[in-house]
């Protein structure tokens, strides 16, 4: 052999790896070992393979389909929708009964009206009322009801009060929470004529009410209209100017009634009190409360 140095080292080499059983061009401990994670991913040891690094982070959970994320919106938007349209028809059957009474019965509006300014209208009005009849006074009475049951289901859907599920047996049960309140007002003045002698005094006071009603319920119209269509950033105004104007009418009606029955103050003291605290009071204290819960 041309290269002693050579032979020598290849025996070197493969006589003991013979002898050992291995072959010494063998190159599978070489080869990259892959150990499982716990995940069951393999990672190389060889530090030039680019693999994704594993992050220490918890998986983020999978966002539900576009579908499941859009299927709860229509709901809410179809329930406002369909509370803005009937409001609309409300608003618009209102207005309606107003042009038919103002058209059939404007007569008897602007005597109401001339008897909320005067006293002395006031009783005179109320004299011949009992003797032609107070019929239409009646019919505009029920229009301050159904103004009045509208503003308090206004109110009561603004500050999510808990309502039927219905809106129209929502509207109708305001309506009739109003008519109840003052219907057992009528029926309390009358079961005090009937105690005590004060029988003409509660016959002007309750025509009063129902005076002061009927200017209300006009009054109340328009309102509810600005309450309905106001935007939300004057809403919250919208608000303190309706329950000023409807105190205001409270406090002047109050004043009257103080006014009639002033001969009786002195006699009934005790009486009179507990008739402005129970009837007077109470049931706007308890229709406060219940918008409010």
């Amino acid at each position: 052999m041309r290269n002693p140095i050579l032979v020598l080292f290849l025996c070197c080499v493969c006589v003991p790896g013979y002898l050992l059983g291995q072959n010494p061009f063998d190159l599978t401990e070489r080869l990259e070992v892959l150990t499982p994670t716990e995940g069951g991913t393999a990672v190389s040891n060889n530090p030039f393979d680019l693999l994704e690094p594993i992050s220490a982070e918890a998986p983020r959970q999978a966002s539900p389909p576009l579908e499941v994320q859009t299927k709860a919106r229509p709901q809410s938007v179809s329930t406002q929708g369909q509370y803005d349209r009937f409001i609309l028809v409300v608003s618009l059957a209102s207005l309606l009964l107003f042009t038919l009474m103002i058209t059939l019965f404007r007569n008897f509006f602007g005597r109401a009206y001339r008897a909320f300014l005067n006293d002395n209208v006031l009783s005179q009005l109320q004299r011949d009322q009992e003797g032609t009849g107070s019929l239409p006074y009646y019919l505009w009475y029920l229009l301050f009801f159904i103004n009045a049951g509208i503003l308090v289901f206004q109110l009561s859907h603004h500050f999510e009060v808990f309502l039927p599920n219905s809106l129209l047996l929502g509207l109708l049960a305001s309506i009739g929470l109003i008519a109840a309140g003052f219907l057992l007002k009528h029926l309390v003045l009358l079961f005090l004529a009937f105690v005590f002698p004060i029988q003409k005094e509660v016959k002007l006071y309750s025509f009063t009410i129902i005076v002061v009603g009927i200017i209300l319920g006009v009054v109340l119209l328009p309102l509810n209209l600005l309450f309905a269509y106001a935007v939300p950033e004057i809403l919250p105004y919208i608000i303190y100017l309706i329950a000023g104007i409807v105190a205001g009418i409270y406090v002047f009606r109050s004043f009257r009634g103080i006014f009639i029955a002033g001969r009786f103050l002195s006699s009934y003291i005790f009486h009179f009190l507990l008739y402005i605290c129970a009837i007077e009071i109470a049931p706007v204290v308890i229709l406060l409360k219940i918008i409010s819960f």
